[in-house]
């Protein structure tokens, strides 16, 4: 485990050329309601990568954040 973030997982880690590392991480439930009339959906439409913010611990840490756009 690398992190302890509920309702997320990771799919990917790489250690990077210049050192450091990157961890890309996904919500493991995508459905989500439409905030204008509530109607919940699973269809996934593109996905997004979200850079989070270096993370300074045990060196360069990069997070990077799969959200789902969907339809």
């Amino acid at each position: 485990m690398i992190f302890n973030l509920p309702d997320y997982h990771v799919i990917d880690a790489i250690d990077l050329p210049l050192g450091g590392r990157r961890v890309v991480v996904r919500a493991d439930t995508i459905a989500d309601a439409c905030p204008d009339c509530g109607v919940v959906s699973q269809r996934v439409h593109a996905w997004s990568r979200q850079r989070v913010r270096d993370v300074g611990h045990a060196g360069a840490l990069e997070v990077v954040v799969l959200k789902p756009r969907l339809v």
